[in-house]
């Protein structure tokens, strides 16, 4: 289907096939195209090599040929594109005539990378401090016997000419006039002085990666430029010192947002879609998720419309780390292949590709797929120019030295160590750097303890635990004592790397607090780094053989939303003992919740470092089991199998080879554990959490739901009592929403019929349909509901799934999402049935955007929620519906009526497609 992330996936599938059969020409030939398809072309080149050597006069040998130098010749000229010496100012003011629009095609592709050299370059040569230029000298260079003088004020007169030519390239073909108002300021000696200090501050970052210096820089020009009365200036000023200070300053988002605001910066595109652009940065240091969305995408937006094709891909990278942290992963693997895309496409600075590709490298290393983000690394750092700032080539070649470790190429991890070493040593001495420097040591201590050098890499980190006690960086801290419990663990002193885990859950829960709504910590938890405390104290709990410790801990990471703010994790204090009262408070939760059980059996599967594990959790027992398979390769199983259920064409026999290995891997491990037909609560994330479970079948052809009523829940906290039988005296709301929001959403004929079907096991229905069901009308209605059902589109955006509620033709859809829901009076309602068809726009596979409005209902109280896990079926969701609700009404419980209903429409359509999707959350 085109999408990016497949060719990732089939691409560590290849590696891992060639990591077993080396020499196979077949592998290697499908990774060389794949390779290509994913714009890693130093992998690319080195399959096409290794294949030729392999089968150079076989069949496909012309062919392998022909797309090789294809490729070559496609990559060496974008690079010679790239790299080509930009203009001077002499050559830019003799061949680029400011009245000539004709002239102007030789620089426009570059114009953006020309914009930022006369920011630190040009401008400088044209207003020299101590002598402003006389822009009346004569064209031409000054000999090698004239004055000094006159040398420079030559050079300025070049500068000149040239940043008048491309201000009028800025202003009539970008509609920017931020040089132009520059040039426009009459000359002085303070107008120099905050020249030269902007461009110090620039270079400051660039080179030293002194930001603290380079803020001053910002400080000292915004001044001048004050002073001296140019705007344009001043705000170029304000800019550099938000940039400077974003990792410093806690008002760095509100500057950056009162510096958009200016009505002058809507006339200076280029530095206006910065601006955006860094506060996308500022906004999430301060956990503000949902301007870190937000602003890329009106960034992207204008960077379109100005035709700035860096800040277009800039822009896009943004929005790729945004979607990634938000747990959407899917499009964010789009949006890193479509930045790919523009930037192989154009002639532009290749640090822009080299973000991109670290986009790629964050997402393969969160999902496993170490082959994948081994040869992103290696991309990522062959382009990289020998004067981009070492701090970055330093990084990269350490994350492939990572990733190289882990996809057990130990030769080509101990070249990339040796080259970030290298670098590191050489970076000049500033806070930043030294800060740098020590992640990169514990990056170094990390990896030497994955090669069983453990020793070695505690004595790294001792050596700086100097540097920790002295830094108030909480996730460099963090980082640091993560790390170190790891190495520990790994050493076989669990007892010290509880200890140190339990330094890292304490900054995390303080974090946490700092989020006061639900949605933000929903967002938080999905992120990376803030998962991986929790985690790591689960996985040492386990291995000192305290299962009620480590299942607290894996469940204060489920249930880090609904878990509100911890007041006493902000203040100072013992950080041990902080850690051991959050999990004390959180196993007293999970003892209390057990009780509530009632029968039923909890299954909860994690995913680890070191392997997939899954809890029995039933009245009076909690047991844990390891699954003996790689993570990443449970995953890869799980992705294609629940990619396979939401597809209609899909092959039934292949579907259902894969539904048994799924049931081997994940259920019959336990199967000896529980009781015939008892029913199963599951709490899985990540990429198992997208697993329609009630679709995986035993060996004996029959379905779990044929086995076990099976219910969904993000975490045990939530898990509610049990309550009364359904009956058809309880007040029903029901919403249809045929027309849905937009062309791309067909009408839905059986939305209104399968509304009034719902409406008729009632004896007093209620059906908002038009202008009848905005948002306000339904919840109010919902305040007095005690079932809500809705027939409908819903919509993928990028916080999350809404439902769009029916409207008058021709009138905007308002829509029900997360946010709406937790603002409402839900104490009444018992059951939310969510039967809506999206748009496809949903992203398969990301547990947040799945759940994110089922668990919404859950977290608000509701204790029974059905919902779609992929696109339906109209015509048999109907019929799946009618049949859940006769079930229900008959008095059987939510899961066994949903089990019911999917064998009785099975029998007609046994695809997943048609019955699977459906599934109850809450409990039995």
């Amino acid at each position: 289907e085109q999408r990016f992330g497949d060719y990732g996936t089939a691409f560590e599938l290849q590696s891992r096939a060639l990591q077993k059969s080396p020499n196979d020409p077949v592998i290697r030939f499908n990774r060389a195209i794949t390779a290509e398809k994913l714009f890693l072309f130093q992998q690319c080149f080195a399959d096409w090599d290794r294949y030729l050597e392999l089968d150079g006069q076989g069949a496909w040998a012309d062919e392998a040929r022909q797309r090789y130098a294809k490729t070559k010749a496609f990559y060496d000229a974008h690079e010679a594109r790239v790299h080509a010496p930009l203009l001077t100012p002499a050559e830019f003011a003799a061949k680029i005539d400011e009245a000539d629009p004709k002239t102007w095609d030789r620089v426009e592709p570059r114009i953006e990378e020309y914009l930022a050299i006369a920011t630190t370059e040009w401008l400088p040569q044209a207003y020299p401090v101590g002598g402003v230029a006389a822009p009346a000298l004569a064209p031409g260079r000054a000999s090698d016997a004239a004055a000094p003088e006159a040398a420079q004020g030559e050079r300025a007169s070049e500068a000149r000419r040239a940043l008048i030519a491309l201000a009028a390239i800025l202003k009539t073909n970008h509609g920017d006039r931020w040089l132009t108002e520059m040039l426009a300021a009459k000359p002085s000696e303070a107008f120099a002085e905050g020249v030269k200090a902007l461009a110090d501050g620039a270079s400051e970052v660039a080179v030293g990666e002194d930001f603290q210096l380079a803020a001053a820089d910002a400080d000292h020009s915004s001044k001048l430029f004050e002073r001296d009365g140019s705007r344009a200036g001043f705000d170029a000023a304000e800019f550099q010192q938000i940039y400077a200070l974003t990792f410093k300053e806690e008002h760095c988002y509100r500057n950056s947002e009162a510096l958009t605001a200016r009505p002058e910066m809507r006339g200076y595109g280029w530095l206006r879609i910065q601006t955006m652009l860094q506060g996308t940065s500022c906004a999430a240091q301060q956990s503000d998720l949902s301007r870190v969305t937000e602003l890329p995408s009106r960034a992207f937006d204008q960077a379109r419309q100005s035709q700035y094709p860096i800040l277009t891909q800039r822009s896009v990278f943004f929005l790729a780390d945004a979607t990634e942290s938000q747990g959407h992963r899917r499009q964010a693997w789009d949006f890193a292949g479509e930045g790919l895309k523009l930037y192989w496409a154009s002639e532009e600075d290749s640090v822009q590709g080299y973000n991109l590709y670290a986009t790629m490298d964050n997402l393969a290393e969160d999902d496993q797929v170490w082959h994948l983000e081994s040869a992103a690394s290696r991309q990522a750092v062959a382009i990289l120019p020998e004067t981009a700032r070492p701090v970055l080539r330093a990084v990269e070649h350490m994350r492939a030295a990572r990733s190289a470790v882990m996809a057990g190429e130990n030769e080509a991890a101990q070249k990339e160590l040796a080259q970030s070493e290298l670098l590191s040593g050489s970076l000049p001495r500033s806070e930043t750097t030294d800060q740098y420097r020590a992640g990169i040591e514990m990056e170094r201590a990390r990896l030497l303890g994955a090669q069983g050098a453990a020793d070695q890499g505690l004595k790294r980190l001792q050596r700086l635990s100097v540097v920790v006690a002295k830094d108030q960086n909480d996730p460099f801290v963090r980082n640091y004592f993560g790390t170190l419990s790891e190495i520990y663990l790994r050493a076989g002193q669990p007892a010290e790397a509880e200890a140190a885990v339990a330094n890292a859950l304490a900054i995390s829960e303080k974090q946490r607090s700092f989020l006061p709504s639900e949605g933000e910590r929903l967002s938080w938890m999905h992120q990376p780094d803030s998962a991986a405390s929790y985690r790591g104290m689960a996985e040492v709990k386990l291995a000192r053989g305290d299962l009620a410790g480590a299942l607290a801990s894996w469940e204060m990471l489920s249930d880090a939303a609904t878990r509100p703010p911890n007041a006493n994790s902000s203040q100072a204090g013992n950080l041990r003992q902080q850690s051991d009262t959050l999990l004390l408070e959180e196993e007293a939760v999970i003892a209390a919740k057990q009780a509530a059980l009632h029968g039923a059996t909890m299954l909860i599967y994690t995913e680890q470092s070191r392997g997939v594990g899954v809890w029995v959790v039933d009245q009076r027992h909690i047991a844990h089991v390891e699954i003996d398979r790689e993570p990443a390769d449970v995953r890869l199983r799980a992705q294609h199998f629940t990619e396979m259920c939401a597809t209609p064409a899909s092959d039934q026999e292949q579907l259902k080879a894969a539904a048994k290995s799924l049931y081997q891997l994940l259920v019959a491990p336990v199967s000896a554990q529980l009781a015939a037909g008892q029913p199963l609560v599951i709490e899985a994330s990540d990429t198992l959490g997208a697993i329609p479970f009630h679709a995986l079948m035993a060996e004996d052809g029959k379905y779990l739901d044929q086995l076990h009523p099976v219910l969904r829940l993000p975490a045990i906290r939530l898990l509610a009592e049990e309550d009364e039988p359904f009956a058809a005296s309880l007040r029903a709301v029901m919403v249809a929403s045929p027309i849905g929001d937009g062309e791309a959403m067909h009408p839905l004929a059986d939305a209104e019929e399968e509304a009034r079907a719902v409406g008729k096991h009632f004896h007093s229905p209620k059906l908002l349909m038009d202008s009848n069901a905005g948002l306000g009308a339904v919840s109010s209605e919902l305040a007095s509901a005690q079932v809500f059902h809705f027939a409908g589109h819903a919509l993928m955006r990028g916080d999350g799934t809404a439902l769009v509620l029916a409207r008058s033709r021709g009138a905007k859809a308002e829509l029900l999402d997360a946010g709406s829901v937790r603002g409402m009076d839900l104490t009444r309602l018992r059951l939310a049935v969510l039967s809506a068809c999206s748009t496809g726009a949903r992203q398969k596979g990301s547990t947040q955007e799945m759940d994110s409005l089922a668990s919404a209902f859950l977290r608000a109280g509701v204790p029974h929620v059905l919902a779609t896990r992929w696109d339906v079926d109209s015509a048999s969701s109907r019929v799946l519906i009618e049949s859940f609700y006769d079930e229900l009404l008959q008095g059987h419980s939510v899961g066994e009526s949903l089990a019911l209903a999917e064998s009785s429409l099975r029998a007609h359509q046994p695809h997943p497609y048609y019955w699977a999707a459906f599934e109850a959350f809450g409990r039995n």
